[in-house]
């Protein structure tokens, strides 16, 4: 049986395919090619064990009244996978960074009193963030650009129960755009 291609496979697949022909057309021109990869698969979710288990202290009521077994931690998502790709010139401060993040649904709060819990999906989120140093006038000055959220992701936490949806909190996030500087003195 084959194993499915997931998202994150995929990601880490690119990285490693484009980076050794990154790395062959930029030493010539003094800029060396950063790329990096991370993902995580983990099962999100926590045994609260037998009703008769105990947290510490002793005189603590059961962890089943806390956790439900086998229920999602909040804030988990079962796959992570972020990508940088970029451009950095050792000669000088000169660095452009493409990032990629992902993340699958996770529980964002207990629902209360039995209900269903609140869930959001981050889903994909592309950055840009460049960094360039040059000298006026014999002073260091340093130029810092940030465009985020370029995806123009959406906000969307909501609790599901069966065909129904309801949302507590859906709103644009928009992108954000940052432009800054520095010199030294």
């Amino acid at each position: 049986m084959t194993k499915p291609i997931t998202l994150a496979s995929l990601l880490l697949a690119t990285t490693i395919l484009c980076a050794p022909a990154a790395l062959a057309q930029s030493t010539t021109t003094g800029e060396t090619p950063v790329v990096t990869e991370g993902q995580s698969q983990s099962p999100a979710n926590v045994p609260s064990g037998q009703p008769g288990d105990q947290l510490p202290p002793q005189e603590s009521p059961p962890a089943n009244i806390y956790f439900r077994d086998g229920e999602p931690l909040t804030g988990q998502s079962d796959h992570l996978a972020n990508v940088q790709v970029g451009l950095e010139n050792t000669d000088r401060l000169s660095q452009q960074t493409l990032l990629l993040t992902y993340a699958s649904k996770r529980v964002t709060a207990r629902g209360p009193s039995g209900q269903p819990d609140l869930y959001e999906y981050p889903g994909l989120v592309l950055d840009f963030v460049a960094r360039e140093g040059f000298k006026v006038a014999g002073r260091d000055i340093e130029i810092k650009f940030e465009a985020r959220n370029l995806t123009a992701r959406k906000y969307k936490e909501y609790q599901e129960s069966g065909d129904n949806r309801v949302y507590f909190n859906r709103y644009k996030v928009g992108t954000t755009v940052a432009l800054g500087g520095s010199m030294k003195f």
